[in-house]
């Protein structure tokens, strides 16, 4: 299985503008809340073939988990009660700083800051 298994990595966020990163884009809804602290189970695949077999086979068979339409994925449990979410993502492993993949990365994690519904209209 060809697979890097980083577990139970804690993020403490500091969220920041988007502005920072010189880019301009959609602004973030936080109607479910902010999490700051995620709990966080990390899975890399060489390739989107194993990436996608590998989610549906987590996601029990569900539809969109098995379309392959993705590069990354992330099933998160929020409390914002306890101001805690445990997010497993399973994504292409990250080869370059700053490249596709990392960004994918932290849109997956995003979901467990900011909930689901963090995507662009």
């Amino acid at each position: 299985m060809n697979k890097l298994l980083i577990s139970l990595i804690i993020f403490n966020l500091a969220l920041f503008s988007t502005s920072a990163l010189g880019q301009e884009s959609e602004v973030i809804s936080y109607d479910e809340g902010i999490i700051k602290n995620v709990l966080v189970t990390l899975f890399f695949y060489p390739n989107k073939e194993a990436l996608h077999a590998a989610v549906c086979a987590a996601m029990d068979g569900d539809e969109y988990a098995c379309s392959g339409g993705f590069v990354g994925f992330s099933a998160c449990e929020r409390k914002p009660e306890k101001n805690i979410a445990y997010c497993d993502i399973w994504q292409l492993a990250p080869s370059k700083v700053d490249g596709d993949n990392t960004l994918t990365l932290g849109h997956e994690l995003m979901h467990g800051v900011a909930g689901p519904n963090y995507h662009s209209d």
